[in-house]
């Protein structure tokens, strides 16, 4: 069944990085990606806490990916959680989402579902229950966290971008470890929503404008002459494990968009991109 109540979120404007804030009558939205850039994550918390104090809502705040600095040491992360850890028991109507990205998996790299299982030990050290970890042994998803006018939908996008090892079918680590399993339970969950918005959060969008979508600027068609002309073609056509249009991820991204069109009252938000 296809539901198409109106889309009730009243804004979008911008906040950080690549954040945007959504708001309903008693729940905001915050939405962050690639705080990874930040040289130190820590400078997150007092943005939150300003953001929280600012508002009578309950705030949700999501870091949608590519979350700590790679210089980071494990020592850092957890005394990170710590900090994460205290500011939720300060702040009752706070909750955070963490998602998982491309740089959380070693830049799509050998390592990556080790760095992204020893990332989610570390966090799972002191748990708090309004941090929500989706990191979940790398499996994508898809996962659910329920509001009173807001579902949202975690999905783990890296799974399909990953060139290298990560949870199989075969493996029995996940619930779900294909495509048209994942589909089929999305399209469940999107159905049984009824008299909501719905949220979903992937750390690569399905379209994008910047670089990693293939827009570049015209300077970029010129120079170096001939290979930069060649270089864009790469991108736009082929890509890497950092670019939306890429052998891995390729098939995912048009089957997802296809499934979402049939739905309304939707916003599908993502980070990944820096341009």
């Amino acid at each position: 069944m296809r539901r198409t109540a109106p889309l009730h979120l009243l804004k979008l404007v911008l906040v950080i990085l690549t954040g945007t804030l959504a708001r309903a009558s008693d729940l905001t939205v915050v939405l962050t990606g690639n705080t990874a850039d930040l040289k130190n994550a820590d400078d997150l918390f007092p943005i939150i806490e300003q953001h929280f104090r600012a508002s009578k809502d309950t705030v949700v705040w999501v870091l949608n990916g590519d979350v700590f600095p790679e210089s980071y040491s494990d020592q850092q992360i957890v005394a990170w959680n710590a900090k994460d850890n205290q500011m939720l028991d300060d702040f009752l109507g706070l909750y955070i989402i963490l998602n998982q990205g491309d740089r959380d998996w070693d830049h799509s790299g050998k390592k990556g579902l080790k760095k992204i299982r020893s990332l989610e030990k570390l966090l799972a050290e002191s748990a708090h229950p309004r941090f929500e970890v989706f990191l979940r042994q790398g499996c994508p998803g898809p996962w659910t966290i329920s509001f009173p006018t807001l579902q949202i939908v975690v999905i783990n996008s890296q799974w399909w971008n990953h060139p290298f090892e990560k949870p199989i079918p075969s493996s029995d680590v996940c619930t779900i470890a294909d495509t048209g399993n994942f589909i089929e339970e999305l399209e469940g969950i999107l159905d049984e929503v009824n008299n909501k918005n719905v949220l979903i959060l992937s750390h690569f969008p399905l379209k994008s404008l910047g670089n990693y979508g293939g827009r570049f600027a015209a300077s970029s068609y010129l120079f170096p002459p001939l290979v930069g002309n060649a270089l864009v073609a790469f991108h736009q056509h082929v890509g890497t494990s950092k670019d939306i249009t890429n052998a891995q991820f390729d098939v995912f991204r048009q089957r997802l968009s296809n499934v979402l069109h049939d739905y309304s009252s939707l916003i599908f938000a993502s980070g990944h991109e820096q341009n």
